[in-house]
């Protein structure tokens, strides 16, 4: 009889856990997906929506470097066959609260340029942080007309690293990690702006 009480406890205890860590999951998307045409490359914009929730809003004031990644992939339709990428790609957003300044300082970085952004007003952090404004995707004339494309967008907060002991306690390690799901868009959504 002990033995099965004991099992009941070990059961009850992983239903606990993996019940909170459920609940608190972030719940983000990305939103507002729109391809266009800039200086002969296909251009991207994105926004993330994302509650800045008051564990993630102290992450960041607490000077943990906190870290969006934006995957970008480009696909081939194919016929009776897998899609081909033609593309993949990250955009890297990084920001660092300077606890004695109170600035805020985003790094973003993808596959053509790197730059540096600082500001001290939290809202401005925000739309920085969450938005994707013209990134280059590929030169347009890599794009063949007679071909049918897609591109997909997804994002995601990279792990944070906790100290020694705490890394190993999964409700407290997994408190600030979210992915959001593929959003798609064909690239006959593109608008020409030149």
């Amino acid at each position: 009889m002990r033995r099965w009480i004991k099992i009941a406890v070990v059961w009850l205890g992983i239903m606990i856990i993996g019940g909170a860590n459920a609940a608190l999951a972030i719940d983000a998307k990305l939103a507002q997906l729109n391809l266009n045409t800039s200086n002969a490359y296909l251009v991207l914009s994105a926004t993330l929506e994302l509650p800045f929730d008051g564990k993630l809003e102290e992450t960041i004031h607490s000077g943990i470097d906190t870290t969006f990644v934006f995957r970008i992939e480009l696909l081939r339709e194919r016929f009776w066959w897998f899609d081909e990428e033609i593309l993949a790609q990250e955009v890297i957003h990084t920001v660092i609260y300077d606890t004695l300044s109170k600035q805020y300082t985003l790094r973003v970085s993808d596959k053509y340029n790197e730059q540096a952004l600082v500001t001290s007003n939290f809202d401005e952090m925000k739309t920085l942080m969450t938005g994707l404004v013209d990134i280059k995707v590929i030169p347009f004339k890599h794009i063949k007309p007679q071909e049918n494309y897609y591109i997909r967008v997804m994002s995601e907060m990279e792990a944070l690293q906790m100290p020694f002991p705490l890394e190993y306690i999964p409700f407290i390690a997994s408190l600030q990690e979210f992915e959001t799901p593929w959003a798609i868009a064909p690239l006959t959504t593109i608008q020409h702006k030149d």
